[in-house]
């Protein structure tokens, strides 16, 4: 656990070589949080354009209920969705809640496989389509 606490965050949040992130209400000056990304990363902040990587920042069930259902339906098969809330330790007011995160993702067909500390403020969890089973012989 220790070595994936020095784990850039970039990694953590599965950048990697050409990949194009889709940052949505980052908090002001987030990109400050992921130097040194692997060449040929890209990021847009507009949920129309095409990415492989999204990190959705909410603050309310409202923002969550709002933002994360046209965004996971436009992940690549091999693409991922971040849901990023505040932690309860940040002590700011906010109804987001991993009990509430959770479901929303496994309703749009989607399975979570990780959760991050992001910064001292915000976690987030990963979402990300099934892996297909392999037929059996």
């Amino acid at each position: 656990m220790r070595e994936y606490f020095h784990t850039p965050l970039w990694e953590k949040l599965g950048i990697k070589v050409g990949s194009t992130l889709l940052l949505v209400n980052a908090p002001e000056n987030f990109e400050l949080e992921l130097p040194d990304m692997p060449e040929d990363t890209v990021m847009v902040f507009d949920e129309n354009d095409m990415y492989d990587v999204a990190v959705i920042f909410v603050k309310s069930l409202k923002e969550l209920y709002d933002l994360f259902p046209p965004i996971a339906a436009r992940i690549p098969e091999k693409g991922r969705v971040w849901v990023a809330w505040y932690k309860l330790s940040a002590n700011i007011p906010t109804d987001v809640k991993f009990e509430a995160v959770q479901p929303l993702g496994l309703d749009a067909g989607l399975v979570d496989n990780k959760i991050c500390a992001i910064n001292a403020q915000w976690t987030g969890l990963q979402f990300m389509h099934r892996k297909k089973e392999k037929k059996r012989r």
